[in-house]
C-alpha cells in the first residue's frame, strides 16, 4: 500500500491549516486511539467537541508515560489561533464540563507557563499511518528538547510529519529534521520556511494561503488580511497595500490517509498581486 504522503507529494501546503480562533490543549499521557478525543479515557475530555472557534487536541510528553488515573487533575494549555502566550491550567476533570460552558477561562486560576509546549508534533499512529511513522521519527529526531510535545490528530495526514507551533501560531507540513531544529526556537514566523508552511489557524483557508504567497514575495509577514470580494484578498505590508486573487484549482488525485479511496485533490492558486 502506498503511504498517502507519497501519493500526495504534488499537493500545495499552503492554506490547509486548520482553521481554529483558540487551541485546548489537554495533557493525557498513555495511548490514544483513531478519535483521541471522543474516545479519551477521561469522561469529560471526551464530550469536548473541536469546530472553527475551537479546537480540542490531546497532548503528551515524547516517550512511554504511564496513563494516569481518569480522574486524577489534567493540565490544560489555552492559546490562541494566531499565536501568542498560553495560559496553563490545572483542574478536576469534571471541572471541565463547567469550563467548556464559560465564555472565557479568565475565572479560572492560571499557573506560570512552565513546561510549556512549543511544537506540536502528530503522532496519532491510530489515525493514520504516516503520522505515526513520519511523526514519530521527526519527535525522535530533535531529541530531549523541552519544546516539543506529541499531539492527537491535527489534520493533513499526508503532509506529515506535520506540526503547529503554538507562540508562532503557525501550522507546518513535511518538515524535515534540520527545518523542525530552526523553526522550535523561533517566536516568530520566518519567511524561509514559507515552503513547509500550511497557515496560520487564526485564518480562513484562502487568507492563510495569501499569507504565504506574501511571505513568498515580500520576503516578510503581512500587518493585515482581509477577504476584499470573492476571489480577492487585501493586505497591508507597511505603508504600503494591495489585492491579492486567489482561486482554488485541481492538482491531481490521490489519498487523503493511508488506505484511504482516490479524491480529487485542489490547491490555492495566486492568479496576481497587484496595488490597491
Amino acid at each position: 500500500m502506498m503511504r498517502c504522503r507519497s501519493a500526495a507529494e504534488q499537493e500545495p501546503l499552503a492554506g490547509t491549516a486548520p482553521v481554529a480562533l483558540t487551541w485546548w490543549l489537554i495533557e493525557v499521557p498513555g495511548s490514544w486511539g483513531k478519535r483521541a478525543v471522543e474516545g479519551c479515557r477521561i469522561a469529560a475530555v471526551s464530550r469536548l467537541r473541536s469546530d472553527d472557534q475551537r479546537r480540542v487536541l490531546l497532548i503528551r510528553r515524547p516517550g512511554h508515560h504511564p496513563a494516569t488515573s481518569a480522574d486524577a487533575p489534567v493540565r490544560v494549555w489555552v492559546g490562541r489561533g494566531v499565536g501568542g502566550p498560553l495560559q496553563s491550567l490545572r483542574m478536576h476533570p469534571d471541572d471541565l464540563v463547567t469550563a467548556d460552558s464559560a465564555p472565557t477561562l479568565d475565572a479560572w486560576a492560571c499557573e506560570p507557563a512552565q513546561d510549556q509546549p512549543r511544537l506540536l508534533i502528530c503522532t496519532n499512529a491510530a489515525r493514520d499511518a504516516c503520522c505515526g511513522i513520519d511523526g514519530r521519527a521527526l519527535v525522535r529526531s530533535l531529541g530531549t528538547h523541552p519544546g516539543v510535545w506529541e499531539c492527537s490528530h491535527l489534520g493533513g495526514h499526508r503532509f506529515a510529519p506535520t506540526a503547529l507551533h503554538v507562540i508562532q501560531g503557525m501550522v507546518y507540513g513535511r518538515l524535515t529534521p534540520d527545518t523542525a531544529r530552526r523553526v522550535i526556537d523561533s517566536d516568530t514566523v520566518d519567511p524561509r520556511w514559507a515552503d513547509v508552511m500550511r497557515g496560520s489557524p487564526g485564518l480562513a483557508p484562502q487568507l492563510q494561503a495569501a499569507q504565504i504567497a506574501l511571505l513568498n514575495d515580500y520576503g516578510r509577514h503581512p500587518d493585515s488580511l482581509h477577504q476584499h470580494d470573492e476571489g480577492t484578498v487585501g493586505f497591508t505590508l507597511g505603508d504600503s497595500s494591495g489585492l491579492l486573487a486567489i482561486s482554488r484549482q485541481q492538482v491531481g488525485s490521490w489519498p487523503v490517509s493511508c488506505g484511504g479511496d482516490t479524491e480529487p485533490a485542489s490547491g490555492w492558486q495566486v492568479r496576481d498581486i497587484s496595488p490597491a
